[in-house]
């Protein structure tokens, strides 16, 4: 995993972000076949949605030397999904996985 970050200055900064992507505006996947015609992945019936809220705040410890970065986000994802075992079973999965990152970054001399 490869994350790239802000980092944190002399100035104080916060900041947040909210994004919702309903069902209603996402795009439908046709349905997926075998090659004799049974059913592999009932997409039609797909209702899936998300929706996350994250804040950050950045600024300095120790000014011109030490600052600091911090983000937290919280989500909720739900997702039905239809088994090739049975078009009419519905697996619903839900995630409310929070995420944390803090980033400390010193400057030991000017140089």
């Amino acid at each position: 995993m490869n994350v790239i970050t802000k980092r944190g200055s002399n100035d104080w900064k916060f900041g947040g972000r909210v994004s919702w992507v309903p069902k209603s505006l996402r795009s439908t996947a046709p349905d997926v076949l075998s090659r004799d015609g049974q059913m592999l992945n009932y997409n039609a019936r797909d209702t899936s949605w998300s929706a996350a809220a994250s804040a950050y705040a950045s600024g300095p410890i120790i000014p011109d030397r030490l600052f600091f970065y911090a983000l937290y986000q919280q989500g909720r994802a739900r997702s039905w999904g239809v088994t090739r075992a049975s078009a009419s079973r519905q697996i619903e999965s839900v995630r409310t996985d929070p995420l944390w990152l803090a980033k400390l970054d010193w400057n030991i001399t000017d140089n």
